[in-house]
Formats: structure tokens, C-alpha cells, sequence
């Protein structure tokens, strides 16, 4: 019985240290009420007008004051998909893979050919045969 008693008090005297602990940290450990200030927004700086930083660049003498350029400056929904450019990262969409003569032909490296080129993308699929685990099919390829 004695050691029943020993073994509750011994619980309650660490229960007891717990939560004097977590209530001393809770009240000291925490900032007080006047130092959570935030600092001073800082004023902003006096700019200037567009056609007086980039006068150099650019010929603003057809521009109106406080005007709108006048061909508008919203694109019509039908132009907003249609660049100027080729997007290099889509430019190779479809194409075929190298047939077995070509793929003997080009280099595992894609550094020996520069960017734009055909045979830089089938060095690239040279390599990911080589240096992957890779079966060798498309995904149109496997039977499902």
C-alpha cells in the first residue's frame, strides 16, 4: 500500500513541476503587450514621369497627354494565343523518334549541337536511353 501512495505522489509532483514550467514559460517567454510596435512606413521616393526617365530610349512625340495610345491597349481575344516567335520549348512537339541508323549517327551528348536543332533533342533521347531506366517505348506504344 506504502507504494501505491509513493508512486501517485511521485505523479502528482511531476504533474505539479509540468505545469508550473509550461505557465512560467507561457508568461515570460512571451513579449509584452508594448513591444509588438511595427516600425515606420518609410515616405516614398519622388519619381519621375515615363517619358522623362526613358527619354533617351524611346520618342514619346506622338504621345498624347494623359491619352491612350490609339491603337488601343487591349489585344483582341482571337490574337492572344498567336506570337511572334517560336516558343522553343514547343517547337518539337511531334516529333518522331530517330530511326535506328540516325540514333547510331548522333552523339549521347547535347552539347555538340546548338540550340534550335533536331539532333540536339534525339542527344537528348540518346542519353535518356542510356542513363535511365527507361523501356524504349512511347506511351502510345504500350498495349493497354
Amino acid at each position: 500500500m506504502t507504494r501505491h501512495i509513493r508512486s501517485r505522489r511521485r505523479w502528482w509532483a511531476r504533474a505539479a513541476i509540468a505545469l508550473a514550467c509550461a505557465g512560467a514559460v507561457s508568461l515570460t517567454g512571451l513579449p509584452g503587450w508594448d513591444q509588438a510596435e511595427a516600425k515606420a512606413k518609410p515616405p516614398l521616393k519622388k519619381g519621375k514621369r515615363c517619358d522623362e526617365e526613358y527619354k533617351d530610349f524611346y520618342d514619346f512625340s506622338d504621345v498624347v497627354e494623359g491619352g491612350l495610345p490609339a491603337d488601343g491597349y487591349i489585344r483582341p481575344d482571337a490574337d492572344l494565343d498567336e506570337y511572334d516567335y517560336v516558343n522553343g520549348q514547343k517547337q518539337w512537339d511531334g516529333l518522331r523518334a530517330p530511326t535506328p541508323d540516325e540514333l547510331k549517327a548522333i552523339s549521347d551528348n547535347p552539347d555538340d549541337y546548338k540550340k534550335g536543332d533536331k539532333q540536339r533533342v534525339w542527344a537528348y533521347y540518346k542519353k535518356a536511353q542510356k542513363t535511365t531506366q527507361w523501356k524504349g517505348g512511347a506511351v502510345r506504344d504500350v498495349p493497354g
